[in-house]
């Protein structure tokens, strides 16, 4: 963070890594992650530069710390276990999520809730329909 790269003239910062989650009033060890098991890069600068970017390498050697996957005993640790290790160095490919971020709205969901009340109303009709055309009452008569 707080170092702009230059990648082929186009600007590129590194503002931090997150895992994203709710929103919350207050955050601690138990916050509520995306379930995504996925690191989230947050960068800052020029789309072309962004669009350069293929490969993510964490080093977790040297100066540069490990990371540790999620998860862990919850209240009440067994003594001597181990629950999580340290990353090793690793290299993963980039999936370019720009032009199609690859993610569900609210605004997909309302719309599947839309084609839902449409079909019903459809649903509905056509069996007014068949009643009609066969003389079938959906009334109980005494």
């Amino acid at each position: 963070a707080n170092y702009v790269y230059l990648l082929d003239g186009h600007e590129l910062e590194i503002l931090g890594l997150a895992e994203l989650g709710t929103k919350s009033r207050k955050y601690d060890d138990c916050y509520v992650d995306d379930r995504d098991n996925q690191i989230d890069i947050i960068l800052k600068g020029d789309e072309e530069a962004m669009r350069l970017i293929k490969k993510v390498v964490l080093p977790s050697n040297g100066k540069y710390k490990a990371v540790y996957n999620p998860g862990g005993p919850g209240p009440n640790p067994e003594k001597g276990v181990r629950y999580t290790a340290p990353s090793t160095k690793s290299v993963a490919d980039v999936i370019m999520a720009i032009d199609d971020p690859m993610v569900v709205n609210y605004q997909a969901k309302g719309l599947r809730n839309k084609i839902l009340s449409a079909n019903r109303r459809e649903r509905k009709r056509a069996e007014r329909e068949i009643m009609s055309r066969h003389h079938i009452s959906s009334h109980v008569h005494n």
